[in-house]
């Protein structure tokens, strides 16, 4: 079972990480240059993977009705942590994958049907429609373990989309590489870009909820986003090769429009978009129907585990564990879990990590006495509960849309702000500050040394980078807000979106045109 599982958990992190994000590599290599955007990725990868892996291990030393990250939250800071999780979760998970929807609409399904009659009588508008329409069969999958073959292919199709892009460049294309001219703001604000790529750390309690034996799950999340992080390299180093600082936003620009090519491209691209979207939206659907229908949707997996552990007690003739599920309440969204005092070290019945070591953890604070408390059911979904998530996750849509259409000539602005935000809080931040909050520590050793100082680092960097992104992207929200305009149709063609005066904005003075 763990190696099938060890599977699924590696394919929906590839499907979830690698896709949109890679085809921009090649114009963050232009804007940084080869030798700072290489160490960016480097840079900002590590730390990603750092806070990814800490979310696991957090989430191994947290009660079993620890479930989602706004739990883990609550069960570090109590209720501020809570709300911190869910508010840049929202961010997160809810506004980002609207990008997708403005992505098909405005770029990905125009070049599918440029030249046909449907092509010239369809808008943005139109398309966003359409493309709600077709990501609503694969949300309605009830959980992430049914979607496993999905995600398979979802992730082979984005890696054949790049390889189609690189591979008609190289063979097609002449090279005309240009020196990037070195500008601090160009530099810095790859930040966002990358964050978008690598940004990992928000689906691991999802995917860690899939695997039986969870323990095996960070070496899993390492292995992988070690890997992608390879292939972004990889990307970036042959389009600048390619192009230099002429590299367009993204490898799909570089192709001509009426070429096969390009069209195959954006057929991949988009199948691996319809298969991502559920799961990036996954932590918010799994809050919200949690919360209004009082049951966990990933229960089964949760049995296994359960008994996984129980047999592992018996075998290690520790004799019958401990009643790890008797704090059973609230694990809603919007109530915080009934959180047990955390055990001494000694006393790790229901935890996966510990030992008889010296470490730093600072103790969990007392369950709130405020807020709403659910009562959390064991039991499967009856087929009511099926109708009910499946409107709820129909309506989701259906307003991701209504704010895709809403702002589809505007969205990549808000959509930087965004990221610099809630992205980095979520996904950098709230992970290492649960990790030191809650997890063992080994601060006498040189590895727990080490550790301790890369979560600071993170932590350190993440809001300084986050900050000064945040910054830049409120200023280019002001500069053109004269241009936003509410339900006015996106351009088809990406490059046409950008602000820029130049053709080729960061390369010297004189070949920028």
């Amino acid at each position: 079972m763990s190696g099938s599982d060890d599977l699924l958990c590696v394919a929906l992190l590839f499907c979830a990480t690698f896709g949109v994000g890679s085809m921009s590599f090649g114009s963050i290599f232009a804007a940084a240059g080869p030798v700072l955007a290489a160490m960016a990725v480097y840079f900002i990868s590590s730390c990603n993977l750092h806070a990814s892996v800490a979310v696991s291990k957090a989430l191994m030393v947290a009660p079993v009705n620890v479930r989602t990250f706004s739990d883990l939250g609550f069960f570090a800071f109590g209720e501020t942590g809570r709300r911190v999780v869910l508010l840049s979760e929202w961010g997160a998970c809810f506004l980002s994958p609207i990008a997708f929807l403005i992505l098909g609409g405005t770029i990905l399904l125009p070049c599918l049907f440029a030249g046909t009659a449907t092509g010239e009588e369809l808008t943005p508008t139109h398309w966003i429609i359409v493309m709600s329409l077709g990501v609503l069969p694969v949300i309605l999958i009830p959980t992430l373990k049914a979607a496993a073959p999905l995600a398979y292919m979802g992730g082979l199709a984005a890696v054949l989309a790049d390889v189609i892009c690189i591979g008609y460049s190289l063979q097609y294309i002449p090279p005309s590489p240009r020196e990037t001219q070195i500008q601090t703001d160009n530099v810095v604000q790859t930040f966002g870009t990358i964050m978008f790529a690598t940004g990992t750390a928000i689906i691991i309690p999802p995917i860690q909820r899939q695997h039986t034996d969870p323990a095996r799950l960070a070496n899993l999340v390492s292995l992988t986003l070690l890997f992608i992080t390879s292939i972004y390299m990889l990307i970036g180093v042959v389009t600048y090769y390619q192009f230099g600082c002429t590299a367009p936003a993204t490898l799909l620009d570089q192709l001509p429009e009426e070429s096969s090519a390009r069209k195959l491209a954006s057929v991949l691209m988009l199948f691996h978009v319809t298969i991502a979207f559920p799961l990036l939206l996954n932590p918010t659907l799994y809050d919200v129907e949690r919360y209004i229908l009082g049951k966990d949707a990933d229960h089964e997996v949760l049995q296994k585990t359960l008994s996984l552990r129980a047999a592992k007690a018996a075998a290690a003739g520790s004799g019958p564990s401990k009643p790890i599920l008797a704090h059973t309440g609230a694990v809603g969204a919007f109530g915080p879990p009934k959180i047990p005092t955390i055990p001494t070290i000694e006393e790790d019945e229901g935890f996966l990590y510990g030992g008889n070591t010296p470490y730093f953890q600072a103790a969990s604070p007392p369950p709130s006495d405020h807020g709403e408390q659910h009562t959390y059911s064991g039991e499967a979904f009856t087929t009511s509960d099926r109708i009910c998530s499946g409107l709820i996750r129909t309506v989701t849509v259906w307003l991701q849309a209504f704010l895709a259409i809403m702002f589809q000539a505007s969205f990549m602005d808000i959509l930087s702000l965004i990221g610099a935000t809630t992205v980095t809080v979520s996904c950098m931040i709230m992970p290492c500050l649960c990790y030191l909050r809650v997890h063992p520590i080994a601060t006498h050793t040189f590895r727990g040394k080490c550790d301790r100082f890369v979560c600071h680092l993170t932590i350190i960097s993440s809001l300084v980078l986050g900050i000064y992104c945040a910054v830049i992207a409120m200023g280019n929200i002001s500069r053109d807000m004269a241009h936003f305009r509410l339900f006015q149709a996106a351009q088809t063609n990406m490059a046409a979106n950008a602000t820029l005066a130049d053709e080729y904005p960061y390369c010297h003075e004189g070949e920028r045109n």
